[in-house]
């Protein structure tokens, strides 16, 4: 399995550096976590905690900043990422890019790792939920619109439903 690299930037899978459980579950818990009651940033790393394979889901990956040496962003394979949607399985889940590092595409390189992992793992489609200002880079990526829904948690107060079937 050959996976996309960016210049300047290493991957790393959390499944090496498990010493990042607590970075990713932190990511996560701010950026999405703390919007609902049901979630703790305990719950967060202990789900992170369990994502530390490479052989099956539940996985993720990180970038890292080869020049200094730190996590700059993630993104995981999960079997359940939504309590709204029940069906649908399995998501890309928290594709996250630290503020400083965004619009250097390295949330396409994420997912598009997380693709070919996916076929590697003999996945077939694969889904997420993306808010309002994410949809335009999955639907150039290929990712299909299913369904949009009201969801008062997220900033522009919808999410939509993608889908990919992923070739082999």
């Amino acid at each position: 399995m050959k996976l996309c690299t960016i210049k300047g930037y290493r991957l790393v899978w959390l499944a090496d550096a498990p010493q990042y459980i607590e970075t990713c579950a932190a990511w996560n818990f701010t950026q999405w976590g703390i919007k609902s009651d049901k979630n703790t940033l305990q719950k967060s790393i202990d789900s992170y905690a369990l994502c530390t394979n490479k052989d099956k889901i539940p996985l993720t990956i990180l970038f890292f900043d080869e020049e200094r040496n730190v996590p700059v962003a993630m993104g995981s394979i999960w079997e359940k990422d939504s309590d709204y949607w029940q069906e649908p399985s399995p998501w890309i889940a928290s594709v996250f890019v630290h503020d400083y590092y965004r619009n250097k595409g390295l949330a396409k390189a994420l997912v598009e790792n997380l693709e070919i992992i996916g076929r590697s793992l003999g996945i077939s489609k694969l889904y997420l939920t993306a808010s309002e200002d994410a949809t335009g880079l999955y639907e150039k990526m290929q990712y299909r619109a299913l369904e949009t829904r009201g969801a008062p948690e997220m900033p522009e107060g919808k999410e939509t439903l993608f889908v990919k079937e992923l070739s082999a």
